[in-house]
């Protein structure tokens, strides 16, 4: 599954948990393994089981991560995926900063202008437009306008708004755009 596709942040979430598993199984496997056979912890097996141990942590953060992280609901994908044919569109983004985390449901980019919609109440909308304005500017994308929504009904009337503006052929500086939200999120 690509990133920006409905379902995303699910299944990379269900691949996490299942590689994180199976890490920390192998982590033991062969520690408790070797622990058992030479009857002491003094031994190249146990040494590799604690550098096994980096991955395995790297992993289970990435479960965190993604447990954490909620995609765009059934419901208002439904409505939006009506919206946005001619529209450069990413559904499931999360993008992190030092100090906060934001949950993007949906983001579409047209016409020098970005709009996204968050489900997330914790989600501080303004913090999300200042962060989103300052990774585009330290890319090289200059003047767009970024606009957060949490009322579902106001994002779909600027979407057709958008839809509108842009007519029916894609930016390809707006796919380059969609391919830095690719890069910066989760």
């Amino acid at each position: 599954m690509k990133k920006g596709s409905f379902g995303y942040l699910n299944w990379k979430k269900k691949i996490s948990i299942l590689i994180a598993a199976v890490l920390v199984a192998m982590v033991m496997i062969v520690y408790f393994g070797a622990l058992r056979y030479f009857g002491t912890n003094r031994n190249v097996f146990s040494l590799l089981a604690a550098l096994m141990c980096l991955p395995a942590g790297k992993a289970v953060v990435d479960v965190v991560m993604y447990v954490r992280a909620k995609g765009c609901s059934d419901a208002a994908a439904a409505l939006i995926e009506m919206r946005t044919a001619d529209l450069a569109a990413a559904y499931d983004l999360y993008l992190t900063s030092y100090d906060n985390n934001y949950q993007l449901s949906h983001l579409a980019a047209a016409n020098r202008s970005i709009c996204a919609l968050t489900e997330s109440d914790s989600c501080n909308i303004k913090e999300g437009e200042t962060h989103i304005r300052k990774m585009l500017q330290d890319n090289g994308f200059q003047d767009y306008t970024i606009k957060i929504f949490r009322d579902r009904a106001k994002y779909l009337d600027r979407l057709d708004e958008m839809n509108r503006a842009s007519g029916s052929k894609k930016n390809k500086r707006d796919e380059e755009v969609l391919r830095l939200f690719y890069q910066i999120s989760l």
